[in-house]
């Protein structure tokens, strides 16, 4: 469960042991410029994330 703002009022985390990370996976001749969409989880972290920079493409 990654830590957020919203997340900190309902749950007391402990100190982090492990970071996360994320990868977008395309052919490798991708023009990501005009990718239309992007499929992601949702509820998670990940979609807060592209949410908030990519909204046309959710």
């Amino acid at each position: 469960m990654g830590i957020t703002e919203p997340r900190k009022k309902q749950v007391l985390f402990s100190e982090p042991y492990f970071p996360s990370s994320a990868a977008f996976i395309a052919k490798k001749d991708t023009d990501f410029a005009k990718v239309k969409t992007i499929g992601v989880q949702n509820g998670t972290t990940y979609q807060h994330y592209l949410a908030k920079r990519k909204k046309s493409t959710m």
